[in-house]
């Protein structure tokens, strides 16, 4: 199981080969879902739910205080036929540098 230090430690690797990003629905902004680097070029996306109550109330608080953010532009990715995702961005703390 993802222990939410697990969590963090992962959210934070950009453009690592074991990253983990968060996305909100586009048609709903209450659905966050969590995509991890499945290899090969492919992904696995499931809902926030499916993680520790921790994680989802870290990631809430993450987009609250501006941590994680939205681009302007950015590409949505279809995660099914009816659920398309746009990925926040990881905005580093001044501290973690």
């Amino acid at each position: 199981m993802l222990t939410l230090e697990q969590f963090k430690k992962r959210l934070c690797r950009v453009n690592h080969p074991n990253w983990l990003l968060v996305g909100v629905n586009l048609d709903d902004d209450d659905k966050l879902y969590v995509a991890v680097n499945s290899g090969q070029g492919n992904m696995n996306c499931a809902a926030i739910e499916c993680f520790q109550s921790d994680i989802k109330t870290c990631v809430q608080g993450m987009i609250l205080s501006g941590e994680l953010y939205l681009e302007p532009h950015a590409e949505p990715y279809h995660f099914s036929q009816e659920i398309k995702v746009n990925f926040y961005t990881y905005k580093p703390d001044i501290r973690d540098k």
